[in-house]
């Protein structure tokens, strides 16, 4: 026992005579001397345990009970600044109006009601997307028959047996478009034509639809851009017409949640691509790498991007920012005002935050501690285990 725990208990002692004295004055020396003799000290210290222990840890500050995290706490600043921007242990504390970043004006969920599949795929897929890829397809399929026209012609070998191209309409490029869907659903990638139209095979859809040899020039002749004016620094360049028609509709016909997020995804693709990518840590390893902006709650698509590699042989700068602020712009004004978009490590910058607060939305994102804008401070020195 301790000076301080000694002298507590002495304390204790002499109030507890006092108030006995005051309560009966006929108790005799005697008996007082026995009620001295009879005080036992440990029972009283029993008794009050927690009130000298709160005394001892009071005057003892080298107790291994104190929590050292709170000791260096009180050390750390509040906030910390560095090229221009304030960092702080608190949230800021905002009076009167709530400001614009965080109020919705649109009410999420769908705007377009639709009865059937087919009707949902037709969002999507408009008459404007369909109408150009069969402008297209026609415009191809007979540059290609003339000119082989004019070179029989060339050489006198003309018969009269000599094809000629039948244009094409929205309907049977409808009805082509269902049968690779079919083939993929189905798992036919690897199956040879002549099989899915074989009449002893038991699948009545591929010859009910178009005959084999309609289906081989339909697969030969469509095209999506025209070739002649095609932009060769442009990778995407031949889908590039029917894939931002796509885009554009995404956001039509679904409004967001108040949370947005934003990541990639890898689609498997192995086949004859100069932009497919190779990442090890993903399941399929080889594929298409697309830049994604999803609703947290519904997981619905709301703009997306193909990564299609370096553009002039050049390092983008400012990749991360330039694809969130590119997909967020495919929104429509009043969706954008009161959403958060959530990111990872790889997006998350300070520039990218003041531009989304520019187009009245905020944003959550973890920090890679090795980043140029933290301040030294908020740097943590990572060591191994056991590591001095």
């Amino acid at each position: 026992m301790n000076t301080i725990q000694k002298s507590n208990l002495k304390r204790i002692r002499n109030i507890i005579l006092t108030d006995e004295n005051e309560i009966d004055d006929n108790i005799s020396a005697g008996q007082d001397s026995d009620s001295d003799s009879e005080y036992d000290p440990d029972a009283i210290e029993s008794d009050d345990t927690s009130t000298n222990e709160h005394i001892s840890e009071e005057s003892d500050l080298s107790c291994s009970d104190i929590d050292q995290d709170d000791i260096g706490r009180d050390d750390q600043p509040e906030t910390l600044e560095k090229d221009g921007v304030t960092w702080s242990m608190y949230p800021k504390q905002v009076q009167g109006r709530i400001p614009a970043a965080n109020v919705m004006k649109k009410k999420p969920g769908s705007t377009t009601k639709v009865q059937t599949i087919l009707d949902a795929f037709k969002l999507f897929f408009t008459y404007e997307i369909l109408d150009g890829i069969v402008f297209r397809t026609n415009r191809y399929a007979e540059q290609y028959f003339n000119q082989n026209t004019r070179s029989r012609q060339a050489s006198n070998t003309v018969s009269s047996k000599s094809r000629r191209w039948q244009p094409t309409d929205r309907v049977e490029l409808e009805a082509f478009i269902g049968l690779l869907i079919q083939s993929g659903v189905n798992r036919s990638n690897h199956e040879l034509l002549n099989d899915l139209w074989d009449i002893s095979q038991i699948r009545p859809l591929y010859r009910a639809t178009m005959s084999l040899e309609r289906f081989k020039y339909l697969l030969q002749f469509i095209r999506f851009d025209d070739r002649q004016n095609r932009n060769k620094s442009d990778r995407l360049a031949p889908i590039r017409h029917i894939f931002e028609a796509f885009v554009k509709q995404l956001p039509q016909h679904y409004i967001p949640g108040e949370n947005l997020s934003v990541d990639e995804q890898l689609v498997p693709f192995r086949g004859r691509c100069c932009f497919v990518q190779y990442m090890p840590k993903r399941p399929a390893k080889y594929g298409l790498k697309f830049w994604l902006l999803c609703d947290a709650d519904s997981r619905y698509v709301l703009s997306l991007d193909l990564y299609t590699g370096k553009k002039d042989n050049q390092i983008q700068k400012n990749l991360a920012t330039h694809t969130v602020l590119f997909l967020v712009d495919q929104l429509p004004n009043n969706v954008k005002q009161g959403r958060t978009i959530t990111s990872d490590r790889y997006f998350t910058d300070i520039k990218l935050s003041e531009a989304l607060l520019d187009r009245k939305m905020t944003s959550i994102g973890v920090v890679e501690h090795k980043r140029h804008f933290l301040p030294n401070e908020l740097k943590v020195c990572r060591k191994n285990l056991f590591s001095s």
